[in-house]
C-alpha cells in the first residue's frame, strides 16, 4: 500500500511538472503574441497616420485592379502539363512569389478567357477565410493568371521611348518621391545636411538646442566615431531615445 501511494505521488509530480512546463510555454507564446501585436500597431500607426500634409490618391488612380477565374478541373487539358502560373490563396505565403503550385495551359487561357497579368504586379487575397487573421499581399515578378479569391494589381506604367539623360532620370525620381509626400530639400554639402538634421530633431522634440548642446549631442551620440554602421542602424530602428545633457547640467 505504501509503495503504491509513493509511486502514485511520483507520477503525480511528473504530470504536474509537465503541466507547469506546458503552461510556461503558453505564457511565453502569449507574451510573444502580445509583443507582436504592439509592434504591428506601432508600424500600422506610423504607416497610416496622415495629418493632411501629404497628397493622397485612390488605388484606382495608381493602377488597374481585376480578379481571375477558375478553369474547370473536369477538363484535364486545362491543367495537364500546364506552364502558365495560376495564383491561388495557398501561394500567398511569401512577400515575393517565385512560382505557383498550380499551372494552366494555353488552351485554358484561350477558352476560359483568362487574363495574363504582366510581370511586376501585386497580388492581394480578397476573398478567403484567411482574411480573418491576415491580409496576404505579394509581389509577382513574372507573368501569371489568378483565381477568383486573388486580385491582381497592375501599376500604371509611364515611360518615355526617348533617351533620358542621368539628370533627367534624377529629376524624374525626385518628382515621383515628391508625389508620394516626400519634401525635396536642395542640400549639397555635409554642413547643410547636419543643419537640417538639427532642425528636424528640434521640430520632432519641440526643443531648441543651444550650439554647445547640439555640438556635444551630435559628436557623442548621433555621429559617435566609436560606432559603426550596425550600431547606428540600431540607434535609428530600435534605440532611438537618447539622453541629452543640457548646458545647465540637467538631463
Amino acid at each position: 500500500m505504501f509503495i503504491s501511494v509513493y509511486r502514485q505521488n511520483i507520477w503525480n509530480n511528473i504530470i504536474q511538472r509537465e503541466i507547469v512546463r506546458v503552461l510556461d510555454t503558453f505564457a511565453l507564446l502569449i507574451a510573444e503574441l502580445t509583443a507582436r501585436k504592439k509592434q504591428h500597431e506601432f508600424y500600422r500607426d506610423k504607416l497610416l497616420y496622415h495629418n493632411g500634409e501629404y497628397p493622397t490618391k485612390s488605388l484606382s488612380d495608381l493602377g488597374k485592379w481585376s480578379g481571375g477565374k477558375i478553369p474547370t478541373t473536369a477538363e484535364k487539358s486545362f491543367w495537364e502539363n500546364g506552364t502558365i502560373p495560376w495564383i491561388s490563396s495557398k501561394d500567398m505565403k511569401a512577400s515575393t512569389l517565385s512560382d505557383t503550385q498550380d499551372h494552366i495551359t494555353e488552351k485554358a487561357v484561350r477558352e476560359v478567357s483568362m487574363t495574363v497579368y504582366p510581370a511586376n504586379s501585386i497580388a492581394v487575397v480578397t476573398r478567403s477565410g484567411i482574411l480573418k487573421h491576415t491580409f496576404p499581399v505579394a509581389y509577382v515578378p513574372f507573368e501569371t493568371t489568378v483565381n477568383t479569391v486573388v486580385t491582381e494589381y497592375e501599376p500604371v506604367k509611364k515611360r518615355s521611348d526617348s533617351y533620358q539623360s542621368e539628370v533627367a532620370l534624377e529629376q524624374e525620381f525626385i518628382r515621383l518621391q515628391c508625389e508620394q509626400g516626400y519634401e525635396y530639400l536642395p542640400i549639397h554639402t555635409e554642413k547643410d545636411l547636419i543643419a537640417n538634421l538639427r532642425k528636424k530633431l528640434e521640430e520632432l522634440n519641440n526643443y531648441r538646442f543651444s550650439d554647445t548642446e547640439w555640438d556635444n549631442f551630435f559628436k557623442n551620440t548621433v555621429a559617435d566615431p566609436n560606432e559603426h554602421i550596425v550600431e547606428k542602424a540600431r540607434t535609428i530602428q530600435e534605440n532611438n531615445v537618447k539622453v541629452l545633457k543640457r548646458d545647465t547640467g540637467e538631463t
